[in-house]
């Protein structure tokens, strides 16, 4: 299948989530948005009319929104809209040192990373490497083929998600990173966000094009970072609130691999150690709202491997949206997040199977600690051509506290017959009895829990493989480092006798 047709696939099929009456765009938002595109470049003005189209049709978020069952809108919609105007002209002193970024590298990637700041690509503090070719994505789309560019305006068009668009739309520098046709770069390419002034918060995205056969495989990255005042200010709050919005747009061509993986936020990032100790509420008050969505077409037989993994914020919101649009593409999408204090986490994830032949697995799992709050919100949808479909969705949730909360709805919307798809979801405690067990090998009790908690999530980790390794132990650090003194009481879950109780 040609990348015309797979468009025309894509083009096909409908919205099939349920349709509610979606609120006009304030009027301060529609005054900005032909603004923000006459002022802009008019290399951008396609892609930011596809935005705001998208937009204006899905409407803002509000309470009836299927899209964010689990998250209360009123905590986040005065923070979308344009970037803030500090963000666009960064002020002497905001960019991040060269020690900052230092100790922000992993290991596979110290010679290949990226910097943006407030959403905003700084070429001079990053290093490429020579196997991506970097730009601003202005400087790029007019040399681009025709059907290459439709294709991404398309995309940007059939957006349903607003704060995606909106991440499309206001993004000051959306950078365009190249992959070279027959190419297998040596090393992966890291993604760091920084927020400016004196105190550096990132969130890191890593990803690996593997061997590519097609001409060129592109991924651009939006990014833009809002700040607004607290509504209302909490009593003695002394900050604004911000929000960190990014959306990354991947188009794979036939053969063609992508692995990305994702951190952030992290505890030990985000969130301050005094605020911290003054308890869950404190810590959350004034912090950052962290929203990410990752879009990507599969030709045909193109590889998706995503694996993300954050401890939250104030409200982190991670979004998926996946099409396979041609024949033998197989995607795979896992997530892994631990929780404490009054963190929240959200994953809505929406996979289509488009054309035949296809194969989805999805994995999530989340430990949620305290009055934290999790949810995943996955569809599979079939459409009627894709006969063949192997699709698979696991949701699994590890509670480690009464007050917790953990929210899980697996979805199938199947309109083929020749189908193998298959969902679930799970809700529980450690187990008192593989407690018991490790207990009586010699194992202290808080060493038990904690090696019970961490293998619960390492199994969605290791999905990262030999590429991720250096990043996979910063991961493992930063989850094990947000679970001390929040694991259960080593009472909580001793068995009363024995194995069997």
């Amino acid at each position: 299948m040609s990348d015309t047709q797979a468009i025309e696939t894509k083009a096909a099929v409908p919205r099939f989530m349920r349709t509610v009456p979606a609120p006009l765009l304030t009027p301060a938002l529609e005054e900005a948005i032909p603004k923000w595109i006459a002022d802009g470049p008019v290399a951008l003005e396609g892609v930011r009319e596809a935005a705001a189209s998208a937009l204006r049709l899905t409407g803002l978020p509000h309470s009836g929104s299927e899209d964010f069952s689990f998250v209360r809108t009123g905590e986040f919609l005065p923070h979308l809209g344009p970037p803030a105007a500090a963000a666009l002209a960064r002020l002497a002193g905001g960019l991040p040192s060269r020690s900052d970024i230092e100790r922000q590298l992993v290991t596979e990637a110290r010679e290949s990373y990226l910097v943006l700041v407030d959403g905003v690509f700084v070429p001079e503090l990053s290093k490429p490497g020579p196997d991506f070719q970097v730009a601003r994505l202005d400087t790029v789309l007019p040399a681009l083929s025709r059907e290459t560019r439709d294709a991404f305006i398309e995309m940007v068009a059939g957006e349903t998600d607003a704060a995606a668009a909106m991440a499309v739309l206001f993004a000051a520098e959306p950078v365009h990173i190249r992959v070279a046709a027959n190419a297998a770069p040596a090393s992966p390419l890291l993604i760091l966000h920084f927020s400016s002034g004196s105190s550096h918060r990132t969130d890191a995205a890593l990803f690996y094009q593997g061997d590519t056969l097609s001409e060129s495989r592109i991924l651009v990255r939006h990014a833009v970072m809002a700040r607004a005042q607290e509504h209302p200010p909490e009593a003695g709050s002394k900050a604004t609130g911000s929000m960190q919005n990014a959306h990354t747009l991947a188009l794979l061509g036939e053969g063609a691999s992508l692995k990305f993986m994702e951190a952030g936020p992290l505890q030990a990032q985000s969130f301050d150690s005094e605020a911290d100790a003054a308890g869950p509420q404190a810590a959350v008050t004034a912090k950052a709202i962290h929203f990410g969505k990752l879009t990507v077409r599969l030709l045909r037989d193109s590889r998706l491997l995503a694996v993300s993994a954050h401890t939250g914020s104030r409200l982190t919101r991670n979004s998926f949206s996946v099409d396979l649009s041609g024949e033998g593409a197989e995607a795979e999408v896992n997530g892994a997040t631990v929780l404490t204090g009054s963190r929240q986490s959200h994953n809505f994830v929406r996979i289509r199977h488009l054309v035949p032949r296809c194969v989805s697995r999805q994995q999530f799992k989340s430990v949620a600690a305290d009055q934290s709050r999790s949810s995943v919100d996955g569809t599979i949808y079939v459409a009627p051509a894709a006969q063949q479909t192997n699709a698979y969705q696991l949701i699994n949730n590890l509670m480690l506290s009464d007050e917790a909360r953990a929210d899980s709805k697996p979805r199938l919307m199947i309109h083929a017959d020749d189908v193998k798809c298959s969902h679930g979801a799970t809700a529980g405690k450690l187990d008192p009895a593989q407690q018991f067990y490790l207990e009586s090998r010699g194992l202290p009790p808080s060493q038990a829990r904690a090696l019970m908690t961490v293998a619960f999530i390492a199994e969605v980790l290791e999905k990262s493989g030999k590429t991720g390794e250096g990043f996979r132990d910063g991961l493992d650090h930063a989850l094990l480092d947000s679970l001390k003194n929040r694991l259960p009481a080593e009472s909580a879950n001793r068995p009363k006798g024995g194995l069997n109780g």
